[in-house]
């Protein structure tokens, strides 16, 4: 029997003044790219990060999020996500042993950030599975904003 472990995701509240869900077109797709990876010689961080990021996607996808992939998303360069309405952008780096995640919810129309999601552990596996955690959190983001 397989049993389920609470991650501890800090949620940060979303900015001030925002008072509709993006209108794209795309109200229920999230664009998603690989994560950003800072300083990782061996390729063991980029391999949790592309695990992560599978997680995410498959979770969303599970909930009846459209997903669409890019290959590079950026602050500068999310306009490039249309006609989605949000996309997930995140950073990865391991300091002193611990894998440090922060993982952002922006809105693709304004570029704002809408949520932010932090996580660090040293187990890889942890990691990952925060994809799944996150993705709960964005899905009750919509509905939020939908209701």
């Amino acid at each position: 029997m397989m049993m389920r472990m609470a991650l501890p995701v800090i949620l940060i509240a979303p900015l001030l003044g925002l008072t509709q869900t993006p209108s794209s077109g795309g109200e229920t797709t999230v664009a998603l790219a690989p994560f950003v990876v800072v300083s990782d010689s061996a390729g063991t961080l980029r391999a949790t990060a592309n695990d992560c990021l599978e997680h995410l996607a498959s979770a969303l996808k599970a909930r009846g999020i459209t997903v669409a992939r890019h290959e590079s998303l950026t602050d500068k360069t999310i306009s490039r996500a249309r006609p989605a309405a949000l996309a997930v952008l995140g950073e990865f780096r391991k300091e002193k042993g611990i894998i440090q995640v922060a993982l952002r919810l922006m809105d693709v129309s304004t570029g704002d950030e809408l949520r932010s999601y932090f996580h660090g552990s040293a187990d890889p596996r942890e990691i990952a599975s925060m994809g799944t955690a996150v993705a709960d959190r964005i899905v009750k983001y919509m509905r939020e904003k939908s209701g």
